[in-house]
């Protein structure tokens, strides 16, 4: 092979790399458990595509639902907030089992 064939391959197995990287991780959600006063387990991960799979779900306002004034807003989603932004944590007074 000559250097350009070479480096040619190295340009593409680069890009290829960071293209892989990148979009894998739109799969990877990092549930997190600063919610609670004495965590018992750390973050957990949480890999989406495989939960909606399973579960079955297609339409993402299933969970990420958004409403306003008490009423489901059609058509709209929550993807860019977190959950306690509307659901407010249960403080609990035990630690869980």
């Amino acid at each position: 092979m000559n250097k350009g064939t070479i480096a040619l391959l190295a340009i593409i197995l680069v890009f290829g790399l960071m293209f892989a990287s990148a979009y894998s991780q739109d799969d990877i959600l990092q549930v997190e458990n600063d919610m609670f006063r004495n965590p018992q387990r750390p973050t957990s991960v949480f890999w989406h595509e495989d939960h909606n799979e399973t579960a079955e779900i297609e339409d993402c306002t299933r969970c990420h639902h958004l409403y306003e004034d008490g009423k489901l807003v059609e058509g709209e989603s929550s993807e860019d907030m977190r959950c306690a932004e509307c659901h407010k944590e249960k403080k609990w007074e035990t630690p869980l089992p």
